[in-house]
């Protein structure tokens, strides 16, 4: 950019140059050529003119050349951030930053200063500068665009992650935020005070024709990054209506929003009530001894079924039938030797090898609950402190926690960069009391 701004400085000179001695100057307009001839004093005003005309003439399509220029510099850089690969999200960003009225070479100087300050380490982990964000006046249904929403797919963790990835993108980009009706119709069960208003976006086959964007992931290999729900939440794709496809879980966004994400998801009455129940019932057959206090609950949840064939073909993590059973040893351990009167209280898919785990540990103190899937979260994130394995719905009961630790698998290898709750996600997030164990 300084190259250009230089080229630019010395054609002004040039020109100006010619402006002082244009008297004496014939100026051929069709072939920009000049031939030394005598000019009267009349007509000077006149060859004056001729070269004003001709340098604004010049300057705009330098102006024109240098936005061009800037523009693709400026889109590169974004895509780069953002590591997009989609050809689709590519042509809207640059549509958009090419019509609307933005100055891009400000805007690419605050994206170099942003990369520069290495800000997409910090917290949350977005990959471009608030300072870029654009602003709308348009409108659709009362609501400022763009609007983005969070549709429904998946099991409750899947679901639940698709709304706080909406909530919290709303937050930080300051801009609508919204939840499909199906998506409603998943959490209300649980949950009382979701503050993202619903909204029917109508079938699923018809959402393009509809008027709705839809946001895939960034690219085939990552199945956990949606950078683009940024650009779209940031207004570079446009003044539009996105929805999220597939399920975008941006573990990475949530932790500067925990305490908000437990407000949105605190549980009903009814699961709380029934939580609070069956943790006295697990404490009055629990083996304690009063002397050291209250029982110290950890909520331990163990996902399986699915996930067995699941883990290995996503993250290349083989049977984690076997491999669970030394990993919670491990974890278990872990609380009986930092506090007393341990009662773990376990949930799972698979109650039968939960059943037959505690049974060849001995454990005295482990109880198996045979609740709903609400009933299970809820009863879980009442607990002291957590076991979480793999998984979204394990991921939830350690978040949603007041207080307390959470252990959760170091998943390692190659391919676990692209699982939702790997070691670095977790850190880069900065999420409060998550402890890595070996997996």
């Amino acid at each position: 950019m300084r190259s250009m701004l230089f080229q630019r400085a010395i054609v002004l000179v040039a020109l100006s140059i010619a402006m002082v001695v244009i008297v004496g100057i014939t100026f051929d307009m069709t072939n920009y050529n000049i031939s030394s001839s005598p000019v009267r004093s009349d007509n000077s005003s006149q060859y004056l003119d001729i070269v004003n005309e001709n340098v604004n003439r010049l300057m705009i399509t330098m102006n024109e050349k240098m936005h061009d220029e800037t523009l693709e510099q400026l889109v590169r850089l974004i895509v780069e951030l953002g590591h997009i690969e989609r050809p689709f999200i590519m042509q809207l960003l640059k549509e958009t930053l090419n019509n609307k009225d933005v100055d891009v070479q400000l805007m690419l100087a605050e994206l170099q200063d942003f990369r520069k300050r290495n800000e997409t380490k910090g917290i949350p982990k977005i990959v471009l500068s608030i300072k870029t964000a654009l602003k709308y006046n348009d409108t659709w249904q009362n609501y400022s665009l763009p609007v983005l929403v969070a549709r429904s797919l998946g099991g409750v963790g899947n679901v639940m992650g698709q709304y706080a990835t909406v909530f919290t993108l709303s937050r930080i980009f300051n801009m609508t935020g919204l939840m499909a009706t199906g998506l409603r119709g998943n959490l209300v069960r649980f949950y009382d005070h979701l503050s993202m208003d619903p909204i029917d976006v109508g079938p699923t086959r018809n959402l393009t024709l509809n008027g709705w964007v839809r946001v895939f992931k960034d690219h085939n290999t990552a199945p956990s990054t949606y950078n683009a729900l940024q650009f779209a939440a940031a207004g570079l794709l446009g003044p539009k209506r996105f929805i999220t496809t597939f399920c975008p879980i941006e573990v990475q966004l949530f932790g500067r929003f925990q305490d908000e994400l437990r407000k949105e998801f605190t549980f009903n009455d009814y699961l709380l009530d029934k939580a609070n129940t069956v943790l006295g019932g697990f404490a009055s057959m629990a083996v304690i001894k009063r002397k050291d206090g209250p029982p110290t609950y950890i909520g331990v949840h163990v996902r399986l079924q699915d996930y067995v064939s699941h883990a290995k073909v996503r993250w290349g993590v083989r049977n984690i039938r076997y491999k669970y059973k030394p990993y919670l040893r491990r974890a278990m351990q872990y609380y009986k030797d930092r506090y007393k009167n341990t009662v773990f209280v376990m949930a799972s898919d698979d109650p039968e090898y939960v059943e037959i785990f505690l049974k060849e540990e001995g454990e005295r103190n482990g109880f198996l609950t045979h609740g709903t899937q609400g009933e299970d979260m809820s009863l879980l994130t009442r607990c002291n402190h957590s076991i979480i394995t793999l998984g979204t719905f394990s991921f939830w009961t350690g978040f949603l926690k007041p207080s307390g630790k959470t252990v959760y698998p170091d998943v390692k290898g190659w391919r676990a960069r692209t699982y939702h709750f790997a070691r670095k996600t977790i850190e880069d997030a900065e999420v409060q009391n998550f402890i890595p164990l070996e997996f």
